[in-house]
């Protein structure tokens, strides 16, 4: 009788353990980057950013989120709008936010 008990009880935990590397597996993703600038056509300096996009179905609060890049923790400064990236809503997070404006006169920064 004992031993059905740890037959069953192994069989759970086995299943508990596919279903979690399943989910750890899953491609959906809540924060997508959709977009990268790294290397500008004329020069490199002040110009790179990326675009990220909320792919859950709730608010996403990027309070405290930071940007890491080349051994260092960046602080996302907020410039425009919110920390709170809507369902299906974007974001650009960029290294110069005038330069940035430069660049892109026709992007409207809300």
């Amino acid at each position: 009788m004992s031993l059905r008990r740890e037959n069953s009880r192994s069989m759970g935990l086995r299943f508990l353990a596919v279903i979690f590397v399943l989910l750890a597996l899953s491609p959906v993703c809540a924060i997508q980057i959709t977009e990268v600038m790294y290397d500008y056509p004329s020069t490199d300096d002040k110009h790179e950013w990326i675009e990220i996009f909320n792919n859950e179905t709730e608010a996403i609060n990027l309070t405290g989120w930071k940007f890491f890049e080349a051994n260092t923790n960046h602080n996302l400064v907020l410039v425009n709008g919110s920390f709170v990236l809507q369902p299906n809503e974007s974001a650009v997070i960029v290294q110069d936010p005038n330069q940035f404006k430069a660049d892109n006169l026709d992007y409207n920064l809300t």
